[in-house]
């Protein structure tokens, strides 16, 4: 799924993310960057967003900032990110609904 986002922002063309839980215990938490620290800003049970972005680090930099996946996402009228291996790992069709849509 992270290649349809990159490939789909390389092509210029819009794509929203969605997410949905039913369970409380796996909010999708949404982080803004700031000199290099990624702050948690908000969580939430179930959100659209505008994918603008992919980060990935080596695993070296990994280890510093927490993260190896971010997806940087328009929301709320702010740009934050959220951890994509967070987002796989709540998006069981079982206990989530979440996707892509592609062609707005």
């Amino acid at each position: 799924m992270i290649r349809i986002i990159k490939n789909s922002i390389i092509d210029n063309m819009a794509i929203a993310v969605a997410f949905h839980t039913f369970n409380d215990s796996h909010l999708l938490v949404l982080f803004k960057l700031d000199n290099g620290n990624y702050i948690p800003k908000s969580s939430c049970l179930s959100h659209y967003m505008l994918a603008t972005g992919v980060v990935e680090y080596s695993d070296d930099v990994k280890s510093q900032v927490g993260h190896s996946r971010m997806i940087r996402v328009a929301t709320i009228g702010d740009d934050l990110y959220f951890d994509y291996d967070q987002y796989i790992q709540y998006r069981n069709p079982v206990k989530t609904f979440s996707g892509l849509l592609r062609n707005l």
